[in-house]
């Protein structure tokens, strides 16, 4: 998303044969499809696992882990655009203020891209945290795991084709009409069109899970040099498909970031790499393990901070066009910084104050026991 914000501010175009810098910028908004893919990925382990789930006390653990990893960073980012953009005392303001507060801001048009335009996809995330636990719950009902695959599957599709349909009949119907054209951008963007991504990686975790626990299929899996080249291959087609003509071939309309095709790549490629060992090896190197934990925060953070830095140039007389890659290399940095330090000064402390106090609980239960 650093990339698509970045491209916004500069305008940077640039075109090397097939490759379209400002087309593979513009698809940098995959890193969504990515970002909640994964999510769900990581949430439905402990479900699929059994650790979560019905007979068990997984709701205030799931709803706790949930709050703890978003809110601090959101509230923070949240607090300080509000403080410092001078507009707290209008009615529309609060209003506003309180959509943001409540991650409802995405159910409406002038609140959708306010105060930072990252902040939609936060409101779609914890709409999503709230239906998930639902959505496993019913399929955990189906006993066998090619049940609760089909289950997944049928969700996939009929998500889709209830955003299809409505999008589809938009113009021709009154009242659907009135509604797509008064809110475009709730409409394209809705916690329905994001769905089938959400469900794509609770269908990977199911599948990790259900190999974890086969012993002819271990979750190392053998790392072999095919099972390298696949990742890579897998990896570069997606890039290609994002920066080259090939984009129109590998989309369905009305499918968020070249759905199917691209966000099952995704699925796969988060399902295949902790079986590799050379490109696991890579993402594991000290930059890009930091890079990891603090993402979220870059990812709250990057907007305000290419904010700041256009602004700084713009003020020293700096034009950001023409000297795109000074903004994008300080303002990259500065989101750095600001991530680690809320992360080191406000997250870090939070959870392990969470995790100290879980332990505490357990061990109250465990002497009572």
């Amino acid at each position: 998303m650093f990339g698509v914000h970045w491209q916004q501010f500069t305008r940077f175009n640039a075109t090397w044969g097939p490759f379209d810098a400002r087309q593979f910028l513009e698809h940098g908004n995959t890193g969504v499809s990515l970002l909640f893919t994964l999510s769900a990925f990581l949430i439905s382990l402990r479900f699929w696992a059994g650790s979560w789930g019905p007979g068990r006390p997984w709701l205030r653990q799931y709803v706790r882990s949930r709050l703890l990893r978003i809110l601090p960073p959101y509230y923070l980012c949240f607090a300080a655009l509000v403080a410092t953009s001078g507009h707290v005392i209008a009615a529309w303001d609060q209003r506003d203020i309180l959509l943001h507060v409540a991650f409802l801001h995405n159910l409406r048009e002038e609140s959708f891209y306010a105060y930072n335009p990252s902040f939609w996809t936060l409101a779609v995330q914890a709409q999503a945290y709230v239906l998930m636990p639902v959505v496993l719950v019913l399929v955990l009902k189906a006993s066998s795991w090619a049940g609760r695959a089909g289950w997944l599957v049928a969700l996939i599709a009929a998500s889709y084709g209830v955003h299809w349909a409505t999008l589809t009949l938009a113009p021709s119907h009154g009242a659907i009409a009135d509604w797509a054209a008064s809110r475009p951008t709730v409409a394209t963007h809705s916690l329905l069109a994001h769905a089938p991504h959400f469900l794509l990686g609770l269908l990977a975790g199911l599948i990790y899970v259900r190999r974890i626990a086969r012993p002819d299929t271990p979750v190392a899996g053998g790392p072999s040099i095919a099972r390298e080249m696949a990742v890579v291959t897998v990896g570069v087609a997606v890039l290609l498909i994002l920066a080259t003509p090939l984009d129109q071939w590998f989309s369905v309309p009305y499918g968020r970031y070249n759905f199917p095709f691209v966000p099952m790549a995704i699925a796969w490629l988060i399902l295949e790499t902790p079986r590799t060992r050379v490109v696991r090896a890579v993402l594991d190197t000290p930059p890009l393990h930091w890079l990891g934990v603090i993402s979220f925060g870059v990812y709250v953070y990057h907007h305000p901070c290419l904010r700041v830095i256009g602004a700084l140039m713009a003020r020293n007389g700096v034009s950001i066009a023409d000297h795109w890659a000074v903004f994008g290399v300080t303002s990259f940095a500065l989101s750095i910084i600001v991530a680690s330090l809320s992360f080191a000064a406000i997250e870090s402390p939070i959870l392990h104050l969470a995790k100290r106090r879980q332990q505490r609980q357990q061990a109250v239960a465990l002497s009572a026991s």
